[in-house]
């Protein structure tokens, strides 16, 4: 299709399915930019193809295969003009960047266009650049899911922006859409263990399911059998991936080591940037972690005047604010509260409605001996913002840490009223009812668990409550809840004690055993589970763990008393 001018023209091609919550803001978006508009339809049954046929769309129908790509493919096969601009049903372009997406079509310098596609989640902004245009028969797609784009010729990197709001849906719509692509990325990865985009992605899907460990073991497989065909996108989208994996494990020191690495080779990555503050403040290294959150703040606002054309994903772009967050908190730690304050304001003037900088900085207002102004500022944001529960729930903890501050149940009541499906506030209600009726509590504990079954807070609460009623099989029910669902160390030590003040011997040693693989050389856990084995008289397996004890501690008196006695009973058995 030529225009009357003879000037370059552009199709739109898209394929779809179900989309008729983004479709039409998607199709408005470039009305008056493209010259035509091709739709493959794989299957919808609600009314996108409607919509499409209200803004002119050709709409061809086929049948949904498996495979990105292949449907990718189709649609560029119908295409008529000179360019193709490829957006999803999720996206939008910014109509603002009309004029310079015009003045990119007229060169016949290169063959692709890249754009900056910003996605919108829960958490803030991300940015990274694709090449979404590109000119008829000059490219085509290859993958089966997350399809890469294989060019021929020069391309232009742009800041056209393309707005993604794909990662901004309910929880149930994201894990569907989550369990579908890790399908298709197995079957990549099936066809071929060695392509380093697919493991990319895959990680990228474990990390947004929290499937922390697997993301870390898949990980280091990655690097070593992609190495080959590894390039520098790859590389930092998978170390990046891991990084966030073992800060969310708390696993401070194997994250630093690994960001050190990566910024040993790319010094200007941001969210490496980022993550390396919070290892450090992990590690309760402050002032080096505040160090490293002012550098941050530096690179992100260098890359914003002056934008770096990278294909990596920049998860960090929007977050300013959370560094100066992340600053304060240092500052609190080091008990240099007017300093923290200073920093916490900055993340207020950034994002003001955030409920968890209001309640930061109540905290330290408290610390400074201005618990009324504390008071008079969680009472004006409340007055001021759209509430979340988060905000009650925050309020609610200071009223823990200090509880001469607010009244705690009036703060968990007024959340409830207005915030009743809020599992947290329920929790803190049931914690505060299990000193007063036990009966209560567990009523409300297992009102939190019909609405989130893996609860910690609620399972941990239910167990001490059938520890006290010495019910044994409903409290190892829910010391296995706590073993399936723990992704940290504190929920399985808190329920090894149970087991232990129960008498439960070979569940502590389970617990703890699975706690183990959070903290490998706790001497204390150790000396637990060799002392679990001893009261169940197995006691050749006591010995073996006190002397591994000893490996890691020659001095331990407690693992060397003990050798003591189990030498003199061995010898007593075997006499």
């Amino acid at each position: 299709m030529k225009n009357s001018v003879n000037t370059p023209t552009l199709s739109l091609c898209m394929i779809v399915k179900n989309e008729e919550k983004f479709l039409p803001q998607c199709l408005e978006s470039v009305q008056g930019v493209v010259d035509e508009i091709v739709i493959v339809d794989t299957g919808s049954t609600d009314r996108t193809v409607e919509i499409a046929t209200r803004y002119n769309a050709r709409v061809y129908h086929h049948p949904w295969e498996g495979n990105f790509s292949k449907a990718r493919n189709i649609s560029l096969s119908y295409a008529t003009c000179d360019w193709i601009l490829v957006i999803d049903a999720d996206e939008k372009l910014e109509r603002a960047d009309i004029p310079l997406l015009k003045y990119a079509l007229q060169s016949d310098k290169y063959n692709v266009i890249f754009c900056s596609v910003i996605s919108a989640s829960p958490s803030g902004d991300s940015k990274n650049y694709s090449h979404r245009i590109f000119r008829r028969d000059k490219g085509h797609y290859e993958g089966i899911v997350h399809n890469q784009l294989i060019h021929e010729g020069a391309w232009l990197h742009t800041d056209i922006r393309i707005y993604h709001y794909g990662y901004n849906l309910s929880p149930e719509e994201m894990q569907a859409k989550y369990r579908r692509t890790e399908v298709l990325l197995k079957q990549q990865l099936d066809e071929d263990q060695t392509n380093p985009f697919a493991w990319q992605n895959y990680l990228r899907i474990l990390r947004v399911q929290h499937h922390y460990q697997e993301a870390i073991e898949s990980g280091f497989r990655a690097l070593e059998i992609s190495k080959d065909r590894m390039d520098e996108l790859n590389y930092q989208m998978i170390c990046g991936d891991m990084i966030f994996a073992m800060l969310s494990l708390q696993h401070y020191a194997d994250a630093e080591k690994l960001i050190r690495k990566v910024l040993a080779v790319y010094p200007q990555n941001l969210d490496i940037n980022f993550s390396l503050g919070l290892a450090l403040q992990g590690l309760q290294r402050y002032r080096d972690a505040i160090d490293a959150m002012m550098n941050f703040i530096s690179l992100n606002r260098e890359f914003k005047k002056n934008p770096q054309h990278t294909r990596v994903i920049i998860d960090t772009f929007d977050f300013e604010h959370r560094a100066w967050g992340n600053i304060s908190d240092c500052y609190f730690y080091l008990h240099e509260m007017e300093k923290a304050l200073e920093a916490i304001d900055k993340a207020i003037a950034i994002q003001p409605e955030i409920p968890v900088y209001t309640t930061a900085r109540a905290r330290i207002l408290i610390e400074l001996n201005r618990a009324a102004d504390a008071e008079k500022s969680l009472i004006a944001f409340e007055q001021r913002q759209p509430l979340s529960a988060l905000f009650y729930e925050k309020w609610a903890g200071l009223c823990l840490a200090y509880p001469h501050f607010s009244d705690l149940n009036t703060v968990i009541e007024k959340g409830l009223t207005r915030f009743n499906d809020s599992v947290e506030l329920r929790n803190l209600y049931a914690g505060r009812l299990a000193a007063l009726d036990i009966n209560k509590a567990e009523e409300q504990w297992q009102l939190v668990l019909e609405n989130s079954p893996v609860h910690l807070g609620a399972i941990l609460g239910l167990a001490a409550i059938y520890k006290k009623k010495n019910d044994r099989v409903t409290f190892q029910k829910m010391v296995d809840l706590v073993l399936e669902n723990a992704k940290l160390k504190e929920p399985l030590k808190q329920i090894g004690e149970y087991c232990l003040s129960m008498g439960l011997y070979e569940k502590a040693i389970e617990v703890y055993s699975r706690y183990l693989t959070f903290a490998p050389t706790d001497v204390n856990v150790l000396n637990i589970i060799s002392s679990c084995y001893a009261n169940l008289k197995q006691y050749r397996s006591a010995f073996t763990g006190f002397t591994e004890i000893l490996k890691l501690d020659p001095g331990n008196v407690q693992a060397l008393h003990n050798l003591k006695v189990l030498q003199q009973i061995l010898q007593n058995d075997h006499t």
